[in-house]
């Protein structure tokens, strides 16, 4: 891999679902894949609870804040547009 390592993620972002659910998205080009880590603050909020993550085939991708929502840019180069990772 010429312009990255392996593994290491080219851009990270928050994101939030029409549900409220909050994640946290990372782009790994060595592997083609957009991984969204599920993560909740704690009753009292002094930690972050991780939850499970959710891997997409991907080239990249970008939050729509204003909607809650996620768009994707497939390896296909097919736009996708998410409003939750399930």
């Amino acid at each position: 891999v010429r312009d990255a390592q392996p593994g290491k993620a080219s851009k990270a972002f928050l994101s939030t679902d029409l549900c409220g659910q909050q994640y946290l998205c990372y782009i790994v080009p060595y592997k083609q894949q957009l991984r969204c880590l599920k993560f909740e603050e704690s009753n009292d909020r002094s930690q972050l609870i991780f939850g499970s993550v959710t891997c997409l085939h991907a080239k990249d991708a970008t939050p729509i804040e204003s909607q809650n929502m996620l768009v994707v840019l497939e390896m296909s180069g097919v736009l996708v547009l998410y409003s939750g990772t399930t």
